[in-house]
């Protein structure tokens, strides 16, 4: 069955069908507004002197002092440590090759699944040895750890 789906954006002011984003910013923060022509028209109005009396700022691109030092944090630089370790190529910076990605997730994945079972078996080795100091036989309660009376 075919369907349509239709989004209808109000304006935020009168709740005016047709409205479109509007961006502004005050204090260094961006708004965005959904605003019909009419709403639109009245806040540029209201704008208009204050924006004729200030200066206008671009996005200027910071001067930094060189190239930044390289950084490897999180999964995508494990990822990449952990392929160039392996004889796997790929690039210092940019995107990791989804396959690299993968692999490098199964990898990790089956150690960490392998250190929960030998977690589990270290506590079960743990549990056994508890048993065999004591023996099989509960405690009696009797003074003498459930060993049997002498005759």
């Amino acid at each position: 069955m075919a369907r349509r789906v239709a989004v209808e954006v109000l304006c935020d002011i009168d709740g005016t069908p047709g409205a479109t984003p509007v961006r502004f910013g005050l204090d260094g923060i961006e708004y965005t507004i959904d605003l019909s022509d009419k709403r639109a028209a009245e806040l540029r109005r209201e704008l208009a002197r204050y924006v004729s009396a200030g200066r206008r700022i671009g996005k200027s691109k910071s001067r930094g002092t060189g190239a930044a030092p390289r950084r490897r944090n999180g999964e995508v630089g494990e990822a990449r440590d952990w392929a160039l370790q392996n004889g796997i190529s790929v690039v210092a910076i940019g995107r990791m090759p989804v396959e690299v990605l993968a692999k490098f997730r199964a990898r990790k994945e089956r150690l960490e699944g392998e250190k929960a079972a030998d977690r589990a078996n270290l506590v079960s080795d743990r549990l056994v040895g508890l048993r065999s100091v004591g023996g099989d036989t509960p405690c009696s309660g009797d003074g003498n750890g459930g060993a049997p009376d002498s005759p």
